[in-house]
């Protein structure tokens, strides 16, 4: 981390995600601020914004570049089980007309996306995959913390 504060990209990682924290502090700490849902929304654009730019601070080494293909087989594995989860996922609604339960799918896919997500963070920092296809592949699955989390903040 001490290597990306040192760019311009740790600068702008780091006043992004002092503005995420602030955003979240005030949806969660102050219970009747108005438009509480916009905050939250905010809040989550600054943190998907703040992975980015902490992403791109850690491919920015000397004379390394950033290609659009994979080059690791867990960069691939990533890519494939994320696309691989939303075909489950328009299947599954081509099929909800025929009787077949939604909740199949759509559990088929979220547990398709997260394992894509992990993958792509293991391939990213262990395996120093560095290609934008796997840090593509890491924006849908802020989804399911976004999704998960405001089931929590706004409850029906």
């Amino acid at each position: 981390m001490s290597a990306v504060t040192r760019t311009r990209f740790g600068w702008a990682t780091g006043a992004v995600g002092l503005a995420t924290v602030v955003l979240f502090a005030v949806v969660f700490a102050m219970p009747g601020v108005p438009a509480k849902s916009m905050l939250y929304n905010a809040a989550f654009v600054a943190l998907t914004l703040t992975l980015a730019l902490f992403m791109l601070g850690t491919a920015r080494a000397p004379g390394e570049k950033l290609g659009f293909r994979p080059g690791t087989r867990l960069g691939w594995w990533a890519v494939a089980l994320v696309v691989a989860s939303a075909a489950v996922f328009g299947l599954g609604g081509l099929l909800v007309p025929l009787g077949v339960p939604m909740a199949l799918f759509s559990g088929l896919a979220l547990v398709g996306l997260v394992a894509g997500g992990g993958a792509a963070i293991v391939a990213w920092f262990r395996h120093a995959e560095r290609s934008m296809l796997v840090l593509l592949v890491m924006l849908p699955v802020m989804v399911v913390p976004y999704v998960a989390l405001g089931m929590i903040v706004f409850p029906y």
